[in-house]
């Protein structure tokens, strides 16, 4: 019984040291950063505000939610409208690649796989300028 008590303890110091800091960890099906929570649903990830009780954002990608609520825990709301504006590109070229490569599979021309073949490398190296920028909001 007093093994459980000092973990309980124990369990309760960690957490709250995770709070005071914004460090991303997972619990549970949510990651979290500070008092930022972030969870998977069916159209990308939503970002919550634990201590205002509202949701912050909706992204496509998990980099683009780990930065918005990054930048929340920083109190630089101004970064917000720019991650959401890279994560809408992020979007559009991941949803294009998919398109392009999925036709590249099924097309029997040789001239129209060398244009999709084009179009997913300049969808796939856009998707990749994005995320780099992502980057430099998540680290630093």
């Amino acid at each position: 019984m007093d093994n459980k008590l000092l973990i309980n303890e124990l369990e309760a110091i960690i957490n709250k040291s995770f709070e005071d800091f914004p460090f991303p960890y997972v619990k549970g099906n949510s990651i979290r950063i500070g008092k930022m929570v972030i969870r998977k649903s069916k159209h990308g990830y939503l970002v919550y505000n634990t201590e205002l009780n509202k949701q912050a954002g909706h992204t496509f990608s998990k980099a683009s939610a780990i930065a918005l609520a990054k930048n929340v825990v920083d109190n630089k709301q101004d970064a917000s409208d720019a991650i959401l504006k890279i994560d809408k590109v992020i979007e559009k070229n991941y949803m294009d690649s998919v398109y392009f490569k999925n036709s590249y599979e099924k097309s029997n021309d040789d001239f129209r796989k060398d244009v999709l073949s084009i179009r997913l490398d300049v969808a796939l190296s856009r998707t990749e300028q994005a995320c780099s920028l992502l980057d430099n909001y998540i680290y630093c």
